[in-house]
């Protein structure tokens, strides 16, 4: 047996979680059976990357904790890296493994290091948005993974998470080694962790180091090929070896040390190969420090990498170091080969392979060694052995040797304890107990069904015993076993039990019973444990000079034994003082004692009062004074009646000798009167029963004559009597008496006053707890029936011993297992022989026999392609030029390509189709509430991205453009067939007044129509985009605006694809028709499946890129045009002057115009102010949409009347004339103390307020309400305080700054100042609900939008309204919640227009009465305003617009009115006659001229276009009579029409002439009013816009450029983004030469430029959402230029219909030539197995088309073909290009410092000049390279200078070689198709023939428009290469699900999710 020091420090507990094992046992069973549990089964994720292996090693049980033990919160819990949670568990079972009770390191200084490298589970819980809690903190840090530890067991020595990456449990191992021998702590947990969840950390394994492919680990064979990763997570528990009760090993020295990287040609090289000698170094200095020399250790656990170079590196090393001197072989293994690599616990992984070939005397064999290395001379020679197969060892020294790819190497000595195991040598003369303590009773059942399944050992046991000697918190189960074994080693189990604890403590009572408890033999079973038999020795020598024999009377059987009283005292003491030594050495101290008689003798021993000798001798002194004594003959009986119901009863000579209980007692006295009056109850029925006495009335007047005796025997016996403690309670004194000197005294009195006196039991058996636990220690259980019915239910009852069992000590050994399960700690080791610690080797592990209450599941991080729910998102990139979109060039608006609306809503039905699994447009769907924003432009070199999201739950939709809403709505899978409402006939026989279509395309779908346009015959293409489309036209037809207008809302469409596949007729043999029909009264548009409901449109305002110039002419008869207007005379009086605006959006382009009077009712008032209003500054900005009918401004006023009379009054709209009138109800008369500037401030806020607030008819204020008035300096807040503070209301309000808090408090004094809030954030609601005691106000005004609107719903108590007075202003689609109406609260949009428009006058007469009354009151009172002349109209829609108004915006109307434009005025009553032959400018003319008056048209032309039919029917529509119809198309020529008409010349030349068009800067400089550079990433808002210019802008982008933006995108528009939309507009690709057609791009991530292989998202793989690659699909590889770079193709790769992947060259090979760097691509094809058995596509770019040919050739060489795409030019012409472009540099000298230049300027700007002075002074290309490398670094810190060196020298080594290229005589045709996508170059003659010498097959070629520099970006590349694509591709792309599913409100990798982990 092996010694060590008690300094020692040893490992003594181990437990783990590894692949496919639960614990160290079952990792065992994986190592000695040679079980591989690394395989593809069960596998966390579905990713299908042909370079990731789907072989790992899953540990189970991961989403399973016991949180409620470790003290874990909930929230905590599900926010715990599963690292942590799981460390926890295996951190009690490696203490639980060294026979440690954890209790019992509450508060010690012990350490805990633990070894964690990264998280996967950060991402899911800490980095995600939804992490509201911040428990992600506490839970993902990995320093909480060994402080939980510390915390949980409260632990006061260091606690640390160490990180060093492979190497990380190592360093934890250090770090504990070091601090207990430091003595800063005394023990130590040590931890090591790794979880792979995501596929990702697998796949950056494999790029970096490699990984498995086939699932297993070579190790050290010569065919390694890289190791699978593994889970694990282990623990051990370090100790001094003084303290440990088992030991695995010493560990005799551990280092860690970092030794460097190799240096590879671009820098370190991260793996496990070392540079020579390192290792060696590292390993020897190791030993000289441990100071033991190498050769004496027995076994190496190695790393093993898998790797050939960290194999070699290790093998090499051991041999340096140990093999010299050595008798024996070395031998190595590792851990790796068997379960995997486990990372950052692969230190302790390696250390518990080592711990149980300790434990087994076994060393585990290496798996998948079949062929060890043959270049390792020590393994040829067999000086060094791998261990294949098990190996016996000597249990000496073994080394651990390990590595991290980050250049860390590790070594750890341990040194084996073996001490053979004897299970004979504790053998014990009784069964053994064990106690067992669990989470619940499975727990504690699990221990005892292992110790049942093998041989009994006592050391194992004695550990249970160690553990279970204290309470273990939170252990609910509990429960014992007795087990006995045979010489066999065969385990009997001779009792067990489990039980539920409620972990109550209860009170522990000992009760000791006096005489009738003896019986034969009662102490000859007791007589074998240890304790017992001590105690009965010690009585027997005291008595034995008494000439009694103590051991025979308690052991023998003759039941005759007792008679002699004596006998009966003296047995029951001793069994009394044996049984209660055995409870004072198991440690059960008493909370209360009591006895019954003689029992107070075994009180007085158990309180300490007595010795046991002392007990003994008054035991025998109360039998020798009852034998010496002359006593009457007596008897004593027991009955079945209390003492109260007896002592009614009693013969005058009997007593009441024993008060036992409530139902029972025992009476003494004579024996003949006990004998009758006993005969005489039991025929009353009642029990009553004599009992044995020796003929003895005790505890009665007959004893009395021995007292004197026993008081003089127990006064020799008890010499110095002791108190009595308080936990004795006496049954011989009355407690009223026990104050008294006697009762407190353990005295010769006291006891004889025991004898002579009752007992009285019952009186005091009142004072135990309801809940204690009696232990009646006695040879018997007598008073068990008693006490059970005498006490609470609650109390539980243990007798240690009963009457005649078999087996007195099982029965013993029972009643201490249950006094345990009832929640006492019995220790019982005191039972059995000393165990010697630590135990013997061999000693079963204990760490598997935790069972963890683990029901739940707990989150976890789970790769998102696993489980896709909840919602779905689809991007559809698009491009007119591809084939299945070419159809929509030709939806054609404003001369724009636009993206139609149906086609949005058909991406939308096709995204739900695939995430249904549906075929796309197969499945009947129903849209809900669309709002149609923007159609968004199609450009010919810019592709369309749509971003389609659809929440499935509540089938909400939104399409979005870039950062542009382009549509939302809802949208739902369609069953019910709502089209029967209406039966439709396919009879397309329109009547003769129809409209037909003459010139059909795609979306020319209308074939024909009545003359109504309720009906039409659609055409039917198969394309459901082009029949909505028809279907909305339709629509349009039917608007009244005369220019463009667009859909904006569609209140229900559904489509039904069943019914719509009927529903077409067939005409002609090729057309085929569906019936369209327009119900009007229920505004319903039906088309074969498909219906629409409450479709809403706009109008876009009229714009013209050309001006109109007027010019005085004196016609000639030949020189008159057709084009002519006549008109009768302009004759109407033009006397009022209106505001009015030409462009929306524009507020320049308001002016003044004379506008006719017209006769109308009305009072006729003469304006002297108008007020404009927000709503007049959005019609000006554009925040609302255009309505033409619409177009004045203004709505309240003052002004007079003719008689003088001055009012102020309220109309619809147009209150900013000169002139208007008004209805009488709706003007007052102007008080004489205001003037008519005061008067305009008032009408229409305090309209609003009164209406809101005292009208009755949406609410009523009443005095003592409180109201929340938002706004409060505004015109509305001024006068709905003014009205609630009249009302003597509480008033809340809230303002935008401090000055308007200010203007307030001065304007009203009663405002509190703590009741005025802010209104730009949320604050206002805490004011609120604060200062109403969380009740809420009556009522609220609100005039936001968005969230400070939702918030002010919160503000309103039970019954309390709000009142929107912004929801119709902003038009918005609010969604309202029905949370918002709790509570009975009502939400009210008003429009107090509306009120004006009323028929019923009823609600007007109202208002005016109160606003009169107002007036009258003084509540009513002119707001504060600011006034503008009319000739500043346009900065007082600027100061509204801005917000920064308080009160009213007026104008001053009769003061310098401005020049008005004049307006043209027709009479109804004449006739207007219109000339044309062109029709769009006829219906103009006529629109214009009906807008004007007219109704009497006629109209000369040549045709009657179905235009011009439609143009008629709107006009007649509008009572106009017409005769003759034709219309135009410039609006601005209408404008100049009617102005000729004005004219008083006779004529006027009208000429069109093209106007300067503002570029798209320009336009938004000018609104904007700033200048912006040419690149920023400065917004807006940052360069000076102000807020009131975002809704012209918005409005401009809108209407102009098709993008909706929101206020708040546009101010934050960076100018870089602004940038970006200009060039999208603009089309056209920067003229490029010289380097920078070959060079644009450079990568700016240095990992991502030396990748060789990467991936860009394309139709068929979105990389963005994580979409997994189909390992069998085929995909294009794409070869790049001299570039060399990804980048240049992701635009184009995101249109293609298979996967792509670019071919890096990588920056390692600079002067590689074509050939080589082929074939080096198609080893890393073949290898990450890019290339599938059918055929390839490969896309060759510039220069990397001569590559992609070589790539292609060595394909055909192994039996492949495929298709071959050259874009750019052929090989001659890319040379003479070159030429061309290289041409000014004449020598090599001036090319190298171009490209250097060049780079620079890529890198660093465009200034060179710090290069250039830096090259003045260079002469060889070295000292040129070194200087530009010098000057970047100055200037770009992002980049090494290694890699800009590699950057250049690459650069400059692609032009050399394409220049020096020839393939003469070298060119072998290919079997493969090539494709030339020609680009662009008018500069060289076209030498495209030359390639066709490459293939076989005929070379096709396509002309691309744009140049070589950008022939990448050309849309029509994508459109080709899915053109030529296999048919089976194809098929698969259209099957193909392209939506991107995630979880809500989750990350888009990883999430957390209750998940099932095997």
């Amino acid at each position: 047996m092996s010694t060590m020091s008690d300094e020692a420090i040893v490992i003594s507990g181990m437990s783990g979680l590894y692949p496919q094992s639960r614990n160290v046992q079952e990792l065992s069973t994986v190592l000695y059976n040679k079980l591989n549990p690394v395989t593809a089964d069960g596998l966390r994720w579905e990713y299908n990357d042909p370079e990731l292996s789907q072989y790992t090693g899953k540990a189970p049980g991961l989403d399973r904790f016991d949180a409620q033990f470790f003290k874990v919160h909930y929230t905590l819990g599900n926010n715990m890296d599963a690292m942590s949670r799981k460390l926890l568990e295996e951190a009690y079972q490696a203490i639980y493994d060294a026979g440690v009770n954890p209790t019992g390191l509450y508060g010690r200084r012990i350490g805990v290091f633990v070894g964690a490298a990264f998280s996967e589970s950060e991402r899911a819980t800490f980095y995600h948005t939804y992490a509201r809690t911040g428990q992600g903190l506490l839970g993902c840090s990995k320093t909480m993974c060994a402080n939980r530890i510390s915390y949980w067991l409260n632990l006061k020595g260091p606690s640390l998470t160490l990180d060093g990456a492979c190497c990380s449990s190592y360093y934890a191992l250090e770090k504990a080694y070091y601090c207990i021998k430091s003595g800063e702590c005394d023990a130590a947990v040590v931890a090591g962790c790794y979880l792979c969840f995501l596929p990702h950390s697998v796949l950056n394994f494999q790029r970096l180091l490699g990984t498995s492919k086939d699932g297993k680990s070579k190790s050290f064979d010569k065919n390694a090929d890289c190791c699978c990763i593994s889970d694990a997570i282990n623990v051990i528990y370090l100790q001094k070896a003084k303290d440990a009760l088992r030991v695995y090993a010493e560990v005799v020295h551990v280092k860690n040390e970092f030794i460097g990287l190799v240096q590879g040609d671009t820098g370190p090289i991260c793996g496990y190969s070392r540079t020579p000698g390192s290792v060696t170094n590292f390993i020897n200095e190791f030993y000289k420090e441990a100071q033991v020399p190498p050769n004496v250790v027995e076994y190496v656990e190695a790393l093993g990498s898998a790797t050939p170079e960290g194999d070699k590196c290790e093998l090499n090393a051991f041999e340096q170091v140990y093999l010299k001197d050595r008798p024996d072989p070395l031998l190595v293994g590792s851990v790796t080969s068997n379960i995997g690599f486990t990372q950052a616990a692969s230190g302790i992984s390696a250390l518990t392979k080592v711990l149980l070939g300790y434990h087994t005397g076994q060393l585990a064999a290496n798996l998948h060694c079949e062929h060890p290395r043959e270049d390792i001379a020590a393994l040829r020679e067999g000086r060094m052995r791998i261990v294949t197969e098990h190996q016996r060892f000597e249990r000496t020294f073994v080394a651990v040797n390990g590595m991290s790819f980050t250049g860390i190497n590790s070594h750890v000595l341990l040194h084996g304890r073996y001490r053979p195991k004897n299970l004979l040598k504790y053998s014990s003369s009784i069964p053994r107990l064990v106690n067992v303590s669990g989470r619940q009773e499975s727990g504690a059942d699990k221990v005892i069904q292992s110790l049942k399944s093998r041989p009994v050992d006592a050391e194992e046991i004695a550990l249970l015993h160690n553990i279970h000697s204290s309470d273990i918190v939170g252990h609910l189960g509990r429960g014992y076993v007795i087990l006995d074994g045979s010489e066999e080693r065969i385990t009997k189990c001779i009792c067990e039990k489990t039980e539920y604890f409620d972990d109550v403590k209860r009170p522990l009572w000992f009760v000791y019973s006096g005489m009738g408890s003896q019986w034969a033999g009662m102490g000859a079973q007791l007589m074998r444990i240890p304790i017992f038999a001590a105690a009965i020795e010690r009585c027997q020598r005291v008595l034995e000079p008494k000439g009694l024999d103590l051991i025979h009377i308690i052991t023998s059987p003759d039941k005759t034994i007792f008679d002699n009283i004596l006998h009966s005292f003296v047995g029951i003491a001793a069994v009394q003082i044996g049984l209660t030594d055995i409870l004072q050495h198991l440690e059960l101290k008493p909370d209360g004692i009591i006895g019954h008689s003689v029992g107070e003798l075994g009180c007085a021993y158990a309180d300490g009062c007595l010795t046991a000798e002392e007990m003994i001798l008054a035991a025998y002194s109360r039998g020798r004074v009852s034998l010496e004594t002359p006593l009457i003959y007596g008897s004593m009986a027991a009955v079945g009646l209390g003492y109260e119901k007896i002592v009614k009863v009693l013969p005058s000579q009997i007593e009441v000798a024993c008060h036992n209980g409530p139902d029972s007692c025992t009476i003494s006295g004579p024996a003949v009167e006990m004998r009758e009056f006993v005969a005489l109850l039991s025929a009353r029925g009642i029990f009553a029963k004599e009992v044995p006495c020796s003929n003895i009335a005790y505890h009665s007047r007959y004893i009395a004559d021995a007292g004197p005796g026993l008081l003089k025997y127990l006064t020799e016996v008890i010499k110095k009597p002791k108190p009595r403690s308080e936990r004795w309670l006496s049954t011989s004194v009355p407690q009223d008496k026990w104050h008294e000197t006697v009762a407190k005294m353990n005295s010769a009195e006291y006891h004889t006053n025991n004898l002579l006196g009752p007992v009285l039991f019952e009186e005091t058996s009142r004072l135990i707890p309801s809940n204690a636990v009696l232990v009646e220690v006695a040879p018997h259980g007598l008073l068990q029936a008693i006490l059970k019915r005498s006490l609470s239910a609650d109390c539980r009852h243990v007798p240690l011993t009963r009457r005649g069992h078999a087996d007195s000590v099982l029965y013993l050994l029972q009643a201490i297992g249950d006094l345990y399960t009832i929640g006492y700690n019995p220790q019982i080791q005191m039972l059995y022989p000393k165990v010697e610690f630590p135990v013997s080797t061999g000693t079963p592990l204990l760490s598997q026999l935790v069972e963890w209450v683990n029901f739940e599941k707990w989150n976890m991080p789970t790769y998102l392609a696993a489980d896709k729910q909840f919602a779905s998102s689809c991007k559809f990139v698009i491009s007119a030029q591809d084939e299945e979109h070419s159809y929509l060039q030709g939806n054609i608006v404003r001369g724009k390509t636009v993206f139609p609306f149906a086609a949005m809503l058909t991406a939308v039905w096709d995204t739900l189709a695939m995430f249904s699994g549906a075929a796309r447009r197969e499945m009947s769907v129903r849209f809900q509430d669309v709002q149609l924003h923007v159609q968004p432009a199609l450009y010919d070199q810019t592709p369309l991205r749509l971003h389609v999201m659809l929440h499935t739950g509540t089938g909400r939709f939104e399409v979005i453009e870039e950062n542009s809403k382009v549509a939302d709505g809802f949208m739902y899978s369609e069953t019910t067939d709502e089209h029967q409402e209406q039966n439709e006939e396919n009879d397309h026989d329109l009547d003769s007044d129809e409209l037909k279509q003459d010139d059909l395309d795609e979306f020319r779908s209308i074939e024909s129509a009545n003359a109504s346009l309720s009906e039409a015959s659609v055409l039917w293409r198969d394309n459901w985009v082009t029949l909505i489309d028809g279907m909305l036209q339709l629509n349009v037809l039917r608007q009244q605006h005369d220019a463009v207008s667009l859909p904006t809302y569609i209140g229900r469409m559904s489509i039904d694809v069943d019914k719509h596949r009927k529903s077409y007729v067939v005409a002609g043999n090729t057309k085929r028709l569906i019936r369209a029909h327009i119900n009007d009264i229920d505004n319903t548009t039906r088309c074969g499946g498909v219906i629409m409901h409450n479709i809403s449109f706009r109008n876009l305002p009229p714009t013209s890129h050309e001006t109109i110039e007027l010019q005085l002419f004196t016609p000639q008869e030949t020189q008159i045009s057709t084009n002519d207007v006549a008109s009768d005379a302009n004759k109407t009086c033009l006397n009022q002057v209106s505001l009015q605006i030409a462009k929306p959006g524009d507020v320049n382009s308001v002016h003044w115009v004379t506008t006719p009077h017209r006769e109308i009712s009305g009072v006729v008032v003469k304006v002297h102010y108008a007020a404009l209003n927000i709503l007049d500054a959005n019609k000006a900005t554009g925040g609302v949409l255009w309505n033409v009918s619409d177009d004045g401004f203004g709505m309240d006023f003052s002004g007079t009347l003719k008689n003088g009379d001055r009012v102020m009054g309220i109309v619809r709209s147009g209150a900013a004339s000169t002139q208007l009138q008004a209805q009488s109800e709706l003007l007052w008369p102007v008080p004489v103390h205001w003037s008519l500037e005061d008067a305009a401030t008032v009408p229409l806020p305090y309209l609003q307020a009164l209406y809101c607030l005292v009208s009755g008819v949406k609410a009523r204020l009443r005095r003592g309400m409180s109201v929340l008035i938002h706004g409060g300096s505004g015109a509305l807040g001024q006068a709905a305080i003014s009205v609630a503070l009249a009302l003597s209301c509480t008033v809340f309000t809230t303002v935008s700054d401090v000055r308007k808090k200010l203007f307030l408090r001065q304007l009203y004094p009663q405002l509190k100042d703590e009741y005025i809030g802010n209104s730009r954030d949320c604050s206002f609601v805490d004011m609120v609900l604060n200062n109403t005691q969380g009740v809420g106000c009556d009522i609220a005004i609100v005039c936001f939008p968005g969230e400070l609107r939702n918030n002010t719903l919160r503000c309103l108590k039970t019954f309390g309204i709000t009142f929107d007075l912004c929801q119709l202003k902003h038009r918005e689609n609010y969604y309202l919640g029905m949370y918002s109406l709790e509570q009975d609260r009502t939400y009210t949009v008003v429009d107090v227009g509306s009120v004006l428009n009323d028929r019923d006058p009823t609600e007007r007469k109202m208002l005016h009465t109160m606003l009169s009354e107002g007036i009258t009151r003084g509540y009513v009172r002119p707001l504060s305003r600011v006034t503008y002349a009319s000739l500043e109209v346009t900065r007082a829609f600027r100061l509204l617009a801005a917000s920064q108004h308080r009160g009213r915006v007026l104008l001053r109307m009769q003061h310098n009115m401005p020049h008005a434009q004049h307006r043209l005025s027709c009479a109804a009553e004449l006739c207007h006659l219109i000339v044309s032959d062109d029709e769009a400018f006829c219906m103009q003319i006529a629109g214009r001229l009906v807008n004007r008056g007219a109704r009497r048209l006629y109209v000369v032309t040549e045709h009657l276009t179905s235009h011009l039919q439609n143009g008629i029917r709107v006009l007649r529509k509008n009572n106009v009579d017409v005769q003759v119809f034709t219309d135009i198309n410039l609006p601005e020529v209408v404008n100049i029409i009617e102005r000729a008409l004005c004219t008083p010349h006779p004529v006027l030349l009208v000429k069109p002439m093209e106007a300067k068009r503002l570029t798209f800067l320009q336009e938004i400089e000018n609104i904007c009013d700033i200048n912006i550079p040419n690149s920023s990433e400065a917004t807006l808002r940052e360069l000076g816009m102000t807020d009131d210019k975002a809704q012209p802008l918005m409005a401009l982008l809108r209407d102009s450029y098709n993008l909706s933006l929101e206020e708040e995108d546009i101010l934050n528009l960076s100018v870089d983004k602004i940038q970006e939309l200009n060039e999208m507009i603009s089309e056209d690709f920067k003229p490029v030469s010289g380097l920078s057609i070959f060079f644009s791009h450079l990568e700016y991530d240095e990992y991502e430029a030396i990748t060789d292989i990467v991936r860009l998202p394309t139709l068929a793989l979105n990389m963005t959402l994580g979409d997994d690659c189909d390992p069998s699909q085929s995909c294009l590889c794409i070869v790049p230029g001299m570039e060399g770079r990804h980048e240049r193709f992701r635009v184009m790769c995101e249109r293609l219909k298979l996967p792509a992947l670019v071919l890096q060259p990588g920056l390692d090979h600079p002067h590689e030539s074509l050939h080589d760097t082929a074939h080096r691509y198609v080893e890393a094809l073949l290898e990450k197995n890019m290339i599938k058995d059918e055929e390839f596509y490969l896309l060759g770019y510039e220069s990397g088309i001569l590559v992609a040919l070589e790539v292609a050739a060595i394909l055909e060489e192994r039996g492949l073909t495929g298709t071959v795409f050259c874009v750019g030019l052929s090989p001659e012409e890319l040379q003479t290009e070159l030429l061309k472009q290289l041409s000014s540099f004449e020598t090599e000298q001036q090319l190298q410092e171009a490209v250097l230049r060049h780079v620079y300027t890529l890198l660093a700007g465009e200034d060179v000049a710090s290069l250039n002075d830096a090259l003045q002074h260079t002469v060889t290309w070295s000292q040129k390279l070194n200087a530009c490398v010098s000057t970047l670094l100055g200037q770009v810190r992002t980049h090494s200078a290694q890699y800009i060196r590699a950057l250049i020298e690459t650069a400059l080594g692609q032009i050399k070689r394409v220049q020096e290229y020839s393939d003469a005589g070298r060119v072998t045709p290919l079997r493969s198709r090539l494709v030339l996508l020609r680009a662009a170059t008018p500069h060289v003659a076209r030498h495209s023939a030359a390639l066709q010498r490459h293939s076989r097959q005929s070379l096709a070629v396509y002309q691309l428009r744009a140049s070589l520099a950008h022939a990448a970006y050309d849309m029509r590349v994508a459109t080709i290469i899915n053109k030529y694509l296999g048919k089976h591709i194809l098929r698969k792309f259209e099957k193909k699900n392209l939506c991107n599913t995630y979880f809500v409100n989750y990350d888009r990798f990883v999430s957390k999710k209750r998940t099932d982990l095997n």
